[in-house]
């Protein structure tokens, strides 16, 4: 006799949500390599961009899964009422838009910045899911 135990699998809906994420990524890169690439830099720099922002997103997965302090700061801000994370975020920003800034100064792109940090974003996304996932069965 076979149970039920949550009316869904193991992934869920949760695996749907995430391919449609890099399927949405993917066709990002695909239009914003279709606007920029060849004006502003060269199709390989802009796919080492690609999987460069990816491996930034894993790199930053690892740092919070394997390191003590890592687990730390992921455990005090997801412990953190949604004030203290929202003013955490603003002051996460501040060395973003300092960058920003510098690259526009010595004339680089923004789209240098916007394809690393959307792409890290995906990274973390996805190896977040993977790491949560995968486990014995």
């Amino acid at each position: 006799m076979a149970t039920r135990s949550s009316g869904s699998s193991t992934f869920g809906s949760g695996a749907v949500r995430h391919s449609f994420f890099v399927v949405l990524w993917a066709v990002w890169a695909v239009l914003t390599a279709n606007e920029f690439v060849g004006d502003a830099f060269g199709l390989s720099f802009y796919l080492l961009l690609l999987v460069g922002g990816f491996l930034l997103g894993g790199a930053f997965v690892a740092w919070t899964t394997q390191t003590e302090r890592g687990r730390m700061a992921k455990r005090l801000y997801g412990d953190a009422p949604l004030g203290q994370q929202f003013a955490i975020g603003i002051v996460l920003l501040v060395p973003l838009a300092a960058l920003a800034y510098g690259l526009s100064v010595i004339n680089v792109s923004l789209v240098v910045l916007l394809v690393l940090w959307i792409s890290a974003i995906v990274g973390y996304q996805q190896l977040t899911f993977v790491t949560n996932h995968a486990g014995p069965e």
